[in-house]
Protein backbone atom coordinates (compact mmCIF):
# COMPACT_ATOMS: atom_id res chain seq x y z
CA UNK A 1 0.00 0.00 0.00
CA UNK A 2 2.86 2.40 0.85
CA UNK A 3 4.43 1.61 -2.52
CA UNK A 4 1.19 2.41 -4.35
CA UNK A 5 0.92 5.72 -2.49
CA UNK A 6 4.49 6.49 -3.50
CA UNK A 7 3.76 5.76 -7.17
CA UNK A 8 0.69 7.97 -6.98
CA UNK A 9 2.79 10.77 -5.45
CA UNK A 10 5.47 10.32 -8.11
CA UNK A 11 2.89 10.68 -10.87
CA UNK A 12 1.39 13.71 -9.11
CA UNK A 13 4.85 15.30 -8.74
CA UNK A 14 5.59 14.68 -12.41
CA UNK A 15 2.37 16.41 -13.42
CA UNK A 16 3.06 19.32 -11.03
CA UNK A 17 6.55 19.64 -12.49
CA UNK A 18 5.27 19.66 -16.07
CA UNK A 19 2.50 22.16 -15.25
CA UNK A 20 4.82 24.36 -13.17
CA UNK A 21 2.47 24.36 -10.16
CA UNK A 22 3.44 26.15 -6.96
CA UNK A 23 4.75 24.26 -3.96
CA UNK A 24 2.46 23.34 -1.05
CA UNK A 25 4.58 24.47 1.89
CA UNK A 26 4.05 23.01 5.37
CA UNK A 27 6.03 22.53 8.57
CA UNK A 28 7.55 19.08 9.01
CA UNK A 29 9.91 17.52 11.51
CA UNK A 30 13.09 16.31 9.81
CA UNK A 31 13.43 13.23 12.02
CA UNK A 32 9.83 12.22 11.30
CA UNK A 33 10.44 12.83 7.59
CA UNK A 34 13.53 10.59 7.55
CA UNK A 35 11.65 7.84 9.40
CA UNK A 36 8.77 8.09 6.92
CA UNK A 37 11.11 7.78 3.94
CA UNK A 38 12.91 4.85 5.58
CA UNK A 39 9.62 3.04 6.15
CA UNK A 40 8.68 3.40 2.47
CA UNK A 41 12.06 2.35 1.02
CA UNK A 42 13.13 -0.35 3.49
CA UNK A 43 11.13 -3.21 1.89
CA UNK A 44 12.99 -2.61 -1.39
CA UNK A 45 16.40 -2.54 0.26
CA UNK A 46 15.59 -5.79 2.06
CA UNK A 47 14.35 -7.37 -1.16
CA UNK A 48 17.72 -6.70 -2.83
CA UNK A 49 19.79 -7.57 0.28
CA UNK A 50 21.05 -3.99 0.72
CA UNK A 51 21.96 -2.31 3.99
CA UNK A 52 20.08 0.94 4.67
CA UNK A 53 21.51 3.38 7.18
CA UNK A 54 19.87 6.64 8.23
CA UNK A 55 22.13 9.28 9.78
CA UNK A 56 20.08 12.06 11.34
CA UNK A 57 22.18 15.03 12.46
CA UNK A 58 19.27 17.46 12.34
CA UNK A 59 18.62 17.77 16.08
CA UNK A 60 14.99 17.02 15.25
CA UNK A 61 14.14 20.52 14.03
CA UNK A 62 11.03 21.43 12.07
CA UNK A 63 11.29 23.20 8.75
CA UNK A 64 8.99 24.63 6.11
CA UNK A 65 8.94 22.58 2.93
CA UNK A 66 6.75 20.97 0.29
CA UNK A 67 6.54 17.67 2.16
CA UNK A 68 4.97 15.58 -0.59
CA UNK A 69 7.35 16.82 -3.28
CA UNK A 70 10.48 16.41 -1.12
CA UNK A 71 9.35 12.92 -0.15
CA UNK A 72 9.03 11.98 -3.83
CA UNK A 73 12.42 13.47 -4.69
CA UNK A 74 14.28 11.67 -1.90
CA UNK A 75 12.58 8.34 -2.63
CA UNK A 76 13.46 8.75 -6.30
CA UNK A 77 17.13 9.18 -5.35
CA UNK A 78 16.95 6.16 -3.04
CA UNK A 79 15.40 4.02 -5.78
CA UNK A 80 18.19 5.06 -8.14
CA UNK A 81 20.71 4.05 -5.47
CA UNK A 82 19.01 0.67 -5.14
CA UNK A 83 19.20 0.12 -8.90
CA UNK A 84 22.92 1.03 -8.92
CA UNK A 85 23.76 -1.28 -6.02
CA UNK A 86 24.55 -4.96 -5.69
CA UNK A 87 23.63 -7.46 -2.99
CA UNK A 88 25.36 -6.56 0.27
CA UNK A 89 26.02 -2.92 -0.68
CA UNK A 90 25.15 -0.07 1.66
CA UNK A 91 22.88 2.90 1.04
CA UNK A 92 22.97 5.85 3.41
CA UNK A 93 20.34 8.56 3.84
CA UNK A 94 21.82 11.41 5.84
CA UNK A 95 20.70 14.81 7.04
CA UNK A 96 22.62 17.67 8.57
CA UNK A 97 21.64 21.23 9.37
CA UNK A 98 23.47 24.50 9.79
CA UNK A 99 22.13 28.04 10.15
CA UNK A 100 21.83 28.51 6.38
CA UNK A 101 21.00 25.12 4.91
CA UNK A 102 19.49 21.70 5.38
CA UNK A 103 21.50 19.02 3.60
CA UNK A 104 19.97 15.69 2.66
CA UNK A 105 22.19 13.13 0.99
CA UNK A 106 21.67 9.73 -0.56
CA UNK A 107 24.87 7.76 -0.90
CA UNK A 108 25.46 4.29 -2.30
CA UNK A 109 28.46 2.00 -2.65
CA UNK A 110 27.31 0.83 -6.09
CA UNK A 111 28.93 1.13 -9.48
CA UNK A 112 29.22 4.92 -9.65
CA UNK A 113 28.56 7.17 -12.63
CA UNK A 114 30.99 7.87 -15.46
CA UNK A 115 32.16 11.51 -15.51
CA UNK A 116 30.80 12.19 -19.02
CA UNK A 117 27.37 10.95 -17.94
CA UNK A 118 27.36 13.04 -14.73
CA UNK A 119 27.19 16.19 -16.85
CA UNK A 120 23.92 15.07 -18.45
CA UNK A 121 22.00 13.08 -15.82
CA UNK A 122 19.71 15.97 -14.84
CA UNK A 123 18.67 16.59 -18.46
CA UNK A 124 15.07 15.59 -19.26
CA UNK A 125 14.82 12.33 -21.23
CA UNK A 126 18.49 11.44 -20.77
CA UNK A 127 18.82 7.89 -19.48
CA UNK A 128 21.34 5.08 -19.49
CA UNK A 129 18.74 2.42 -18.64
CA UNK A 130 16.73 0.62 -21.29
CA UNK A 131 13.59 0.82 -19.14
CA UNK A 132 14.24 4.39 -17.94
CA UNK A 133 12.34 7.50 -19.03
CA UNK A 134 15.06 10.01 -18.22
CA UNK A 135 12.60 12.07 -16.20
CA UNK A 136 13.37 11.04 -12.61
CA UNK A 137 16.43 13.21 -11.96
CA UNK A 138 15.06 16.09 -14.06
CA UNK A 139 11.97 16.09 -11.85
CA UNK A 140 14.09 15.85 -8.68
CA UNK A 141 16.10 18.89 -9.79
CA UNK A 142 12.94 20.82 -10.70
CA UNK A 143 11.31 20.03 -7.35
CA UNK A 144 14.38 21.03 -5.34
CA UNK A 145 14.87 24.24 -7.34
CA UNK A 146 11.20 25.15 -6.82
CA UNK A 147 11.93 25.08 -3.06
CA UNK A 148 14.92 27.41 -3.46
CA UNK A 149 17.44 24.59 -3.26
CA UNK A 150 19.93 22.74 -5.41
CA UNK A 151 20.91 19.14 -6.04
CA UNK A 152 24.31 17.87 -7.09
CA UNK A 153 26.00 14.57 -7.74
CA UNK A 154 29.37 13.41 -6.45
CA UNK A 155 30.44 10.13 -8.01
CA UNK A 156 33.59 8.21 -8.75
CA UNK A 157 33.11 5.32 -11.17
CA UNK A 158 33.53 2.00 -9.39
CA UNK A 159 33.06 3.38 -5.86
CA UNK A 160 29.49 4.66 -5.72
CA UNK A 161 27.59 7.91 -5.86
CA UNK A 162 26.24 10.59 -3.57
CA UNK A 163 23.39 12.94 -4.41
CA UNK A 164 23.20 15.99 -2.15
CA UNK A 165 20.08 18.14 -1.77
CA UNK A 166 20.72 21.58 -0.28
CA UNK A 167 17.64 23.45 0.92
CA UNK A 168 17.49 26.84 2.63
CA UNK A 169 17.07 26.56 6.41
CA UNK A 170 14.12 28.80 7.07
CA UNK A 171 13.74 27.61 10.66
CA UNK A 172 16.75 29.62 11.81
CA UNK A 173 17.88 26.63 13.89
CA UNK A 174 21.14 24.73 13.49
Amino acid sequence: VERLHHLENLTHNMLRFVKGEAAQIESINITDFLNEVKQVIEPQTQQYDLQLEVKDHSNGIDFMIDHEALNGAVINLLENAIQASHSGDQITLACSVDEEAILLSVQDTGSGIEFAIQERIFEPFYTTRSEGTGLGLAIVRGIIQSMGGAVQVNSIPGTGSEFVIKLPNQSGEA
